[in-house]
Protein backbone atom coordinates (compact mmCIF):
# COMPACT_ATOMS: atom_id res chain seq x y z
CA UNK A 1 0.00 0.00 0.00
CA UNK A 2 1.32 3.46 -0.91
CA UNK A 3 2.32 5.69 2.00
CA UNK A 4 0.30 8.56 0.54
CA UNK A 5 -3.28 7.79 -0.43
CA UNK A 6 -4.28 10.47 -2.92
CA UNK A 7 -7.17 8.54 -4.44
CA UNK A 8 -9.58 11.27 -3.29
CA UNK A 9 -8.13 13.71 -5.83
CA UNK A 10 -10.30 12.78 -8.78
CA UNK A 11 -10.66 15.85 -11.00
CA UNK A 12 -10.29 15.03 -14.69
CA UNK A 13 -10.03 18.71 -15.54
CA UNK A 14 -9.00 21.38 -13.08
CA UNK A 15 -10.02 24.28 -15.28
CA UNK A 16 -13.67 24.94 -14.45
CA UNK A 17 -14.27 23.15 -11.15
CA UNK A 18 -16.03 25.28 -8.50
CA UNK A 19 -14.11 23.41 -5.78
CA UNK A 20 -10.46 23.73 -4.86
CA UNK A 21 -8.30 22.39 -7.67
CA UNK A 22 -6.34 19.18 -7.23
CA UNK A 23 -2.94 20.84 -7.60
CA UNK A 24 -3.87 23.22 -4.79
CA UNK A 25 -5.37 20.42 -2.68
CA UNK A 26 -2.15 18.45 -3.13
CA UNK A 27 -0.12 21.41 -1.92
CA UNK A 28 -2.28 21.80 1.20
CA UNK A 29 -2.09 18.05 1.80
CA UNK A 30 1.71 18.22 1.70
CA UNK A 31 1.79 21.29 3.96
CA UNK A 32 -0.33 19.53 6.56
CA UNK A 33 1.86 16.43 6.48
CA UNK A 34 5.13 18.38 6.64
CA UNK A 35 4.09 20.59 9.57
CA UNK A 36 2.09 17.84 11.30
CA UNK A 37 -1.11 19.87 11.33
CA UNK A 38 -3.78 18.06 13.35
CA UNK A 39 -6.59 20.59 13.81
CA UNK A 40 -8.12 22.36 10.80
CA UNK A 41 -10.99 24.83 10.51
CA UNK A 42 -12.38 25.63 7.07
CA UNK A 43 -14.80 28.45 6.35
CA UNK A 44 -16.84 27.44 3.31
CA UNK A 45 -17.79 23.81 2.70
CA UNK A 46 -19.53 23.66 -0.72
CA UNK A 47 -19.51 19.94 -1.68
CA UNK A 48 -16.89 18.81 0.82
CA UNK A 49 -14.01 18.37 -1.62
CA UNK A 50 -11.53 20.41 0.41
CA UNK A 51 -12.81 18.92 3.68
CA UNK A 52 -12.13 15.44 2.33
CA UNK A 53 -8.61 16.49 1.42
CA UNK A 54 -8.01 17.91 4.90
CA UNK A 55 -9.34 14.75 6.53
CA UNK A 56 -7.08 12.54 4.42
CA UNK A 57 -4.10 14.73 5.32
CA UNK A 58 -4.63 14.89 9.10
CA UNK A 59 -5.47 11.18 9.32
CA UNK A 60 -7.75 9.48 11.84
CA UNK A 61 -6.07 11.15 14.82
CA UNK A 62 -6.68 14.67 13.47
CA UNK A 63 -9.76 16.86 13.49
CA UNK A 64 -11.45 18.97 10.80
CA UNK A 65 -14.21 21.52 11.42
CA UNK A 66 -16.24 22.78 8.45
CA UNK A 67 -18.35 25.92 8.80
CA UNK A 68 -20.91 27.10 6.25
CA UNK A 69 -24.24 28.94 6.31
CA UNK A 70 -25.62 26.07 4.22
CA UNK A 71 -26.01 22.54 5.55
CA UNK A 72 -22.69 20.81 6.14
CA UNK A 73 -22.60 17.03 5.78
CA UNK A 74 -20.60 14.98 8.30
CA UNK A 75 -17.97 13.05 6.35
CA UNK A 76 -16.08 10.99 8.94
CA UNK A 77 -15.91 10.35 12.68
CA UNK A 78 -13.32 13.12 13.10
CA UNK A 79 -15.19 15.69 11.02
CA UNK A 80 -17.36 18.28 12.78
CA UNK A 81 -19.95 20.04 10.60
CA UNK A 82 -20.95 23.55 11.74
CA UNK A 83 -23.94 25.09 10.00
CA UNK A 84 -23.87 28.77 10.94
CA UNK A 85 -22.58 32.19 9.90
CA UNK A 86 -18.80 32.29 10.24
CA UNK A 87 -19.13 35.62 12.09
CA UNK A 88 -20.88 33.82 14.95
CA UNK A 89 -18.33 31.02 15.26
CA UNK A 90 -17.05 30.65 18.82
CA UNK A 91 -14.34 28.77 20.70
CA UNK A 92 -16.85 26.17 21.86
CA UNK A 93 -17.59 25.27 18.22
CA UNK A 94 -14.00 24.04 17.89
CA UNK A 95 -13.80 22.38 21.30
CA UNK A 96 -12.01 25.31 22.96
CA UNK A 97 -8.67 24.11 21.60
CA UNK A 98 -6.17 26.08 19.47
CA UNK A 99 -6.18 25.45 15.72
CA UNK A 100 -3.18 24.51 13.59
CA UNK A 101 -4.62 25.77 10.30
CA UNK A 102 -7.55 27.94 9.22
CA UNK A 103 -8.71 27.83 5.60
CA UNK A 104 -10.69 30.88 4.41
CA UNK A 105 -12.89 30.18 1.39
CA UNK A 106 -16.41 31.53 1.93
CA UNK A 107 -15.92 34.89 0.13
CA UNK A 108 -17.51 37.03 2.84
CA UNK A 109 -15.07 39.65 4.08
CA UNK A 110 -16.90 40.79 7.21
CA UNK A 111 -17.83 37.28 8.36
CA UNK A 112 -14.33 35.87 7.90
CA UNK A 113 -12.52 38.80 9.52
CA UNK A 114 -14.96 38.77 12.44
CA UNK A 115 -14.34 35.05 12.85
CA UNK A 116 -10.59 35.64 12.80
CA UNK A 117 -10.82 38.40 15.40
CA UNK A 118 -13.13 36.42 17.71
CA UNK A 119 -11.05 33.25 17.60
CA UNK A 120 -7.81 35.21 18.05
CA UNK A 121 -9.17 36.97 21.13
CA UNK A 122 -10.29 33.57 22.47
CA UNK A 123 -6.80 32.09 22.01
CA UNK A 124 -8.00 29.61 19.35
CA UNK A 125 -6.04 31.27 16.54
CA UNK A 126 -2.53 31.77 17.88
CA UNK A 127 0.78 32.97 16.46
CA UNK A 128 1.43 29.33 15.56
CA UNK A 129 -1.76 28.97 13.51
CA UNK A 130 -1.21 28.82 9.75
CA UNK A 131 -3.69 30.77 7.62
CA UNK A 132 -4.57 29.66 4.08
CA UNK A 133 -6.82 31.53 1.66
CA UNK A 134 -8.27 30.29 -1.62
CA UNK A 135 -9.15 32.23 -4.79
CA UNK A 136 -6.42 34.82 -4.31
CA UNK A 137 -5.11 34.57 -7.88
CA UNK A 138 -6.31 36.05 -11.15
CA UNK A 139 -7.85 34.53 -14.28
CA UNK A 140 -6.86 35.09 -17.92
CA UNK A 141 -10.49 35.86 -18.83
CA UNK A 142 -13.77 36.92 -17.24
CA UNK A 143 -15.39 33.87 -15.64
CA UNK A 144 -18.38 35.47 -13.91
CA UNK A 145 -20.21 38.78 -14.37
CA UNK A 146 -18.77 40.16 -11.13
CA UNK A 147 -15.17 39.59 -12.26
CA UNK A 148 -13.16 42.67 -13.20
CA UNK A 149 -9.96 43.39 -15.08
CA UNK A 150 -6.97 44.80 -13.16
CA UNK A 151 -4.54 44.70 -16.09
CA UNK A 152 -4.86 43.60 -19.74
CA UNK A 153 -5.97 39.96 -19.77
CA UNK A 154 -5.89 39.62 -15.97
CA UNK A 155 -9.19 39.33 -14.09
CA UNK A 156 -10.01 39.16 -10.38
CA UNK A 157 -12.58 36.46 -9.73
CA UNK A 158 -12.99 36.80 -5.95
CA UNK A 159 -11.70 40.04 -4.36
CA UNK A 160 -12.50 39.12 -0.74
CA UNK A 161 -9.63 36.78 0.00
CA UNK A 162 -7.19 39.06 -1.86
CA UNK A 163 -8.26 41.92 0.43
CA UNK A 164 -7.79 39.64 3.44
CA UNK A 165 -4.22 38.79 2.42
CA UNK A 166 -3.43 42.51 2.42
CA UNK A 167 -5.06 42.96 5.83
CA UNK A 168 -3.18 40.03 7.35
CA UNK A 169 0.11 41.35 5.95
CA UNK A 170 -0.57 44.63 7.77
CA UNK A 171 -1.03 42.59 10.97
CA UNK A 172 2.45 41.11 10.72
CA UNK A 173 1.71 37.92 8.78
CA UNK A 174 4.12 36.81 6.07
CA UNK A 175 2.20 35.81 2.92
CA UNK A 176 3.34 33.33 0.30
CA UNK A 177 1.11 33.90 -2.74
CA UNK A 178 1.04 30.79 -4.91
CA UNK A 179 -0.35 32.17 -8.16
CA UNK A 180 0.08 31.07 -11.76
CA UNK A 181 1.11 33.95 -14.01
CA UNK A 182 -1.50 34.53 -16.70
CA UNK A 183 1.21 34.34 -19.38
CA UNK A 184 2.06 30.81 -18.26
CA UNK A 185 -1.43 29.34 -18.63
CA UNK A 186 -1.95 26.90 -21.50
CA UNK A 187 -4.43 24.22 -22.49
CA UNK A 188 -2.30 21.62 -20.71
CA UNK A 189 -1.60 23.97 -17.77
CA UNK A 190 -4.84 25.89 -17.17
CA UNK A 191 -5.13 28.76 -14.72
CA UNK A 192 -5.07 28.12 -11.01
CA UNK A 193 -7.51 29.92 -8.74
CA UNK A 194 -4.68 30.91 -6.46
CA UNK A 195 -3.70 29.92 -2.95
CA UNK A 196 -2.02 32.08 -0.32
CA UNK A 197 -0.45 30.72 2.86
CA UNK A 198 0.45 33.01 5.76
CA UNK A 199 2.16 32.65 9.11
CA UNK A 200 3.47 34.91 11.85
CA UNK A 201 7.25 35.10 11.51
CA UNK A 202 9.45 34.63 14.53
CA UNK A 203 13.21 35.08 14.03
CA UNK A 204 15.03 31.75 13.99
CA UNK A 205 17.48 31.23 16.84
CA UNK A 206 21.02 30.60 15.59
Amino acid sequence: MAYYDLSHLTQNSQKDTPAIQDDEALLLYALIRVVRVQRVLELGFFDGYSATNFLKAVGPSGKVYSCDINTVKKLTHNHTPITKDAATLSATDVDNTPLDLVFFDCHNLEAQMTCFQNLTEAGIITNKTILALHDTGTYPYKVIDAAYEISPGEFVHQPVERLMVNKFAEMGYSPLCLHTEVAKTTVDLPFRKGLTVLSKFEPLKV
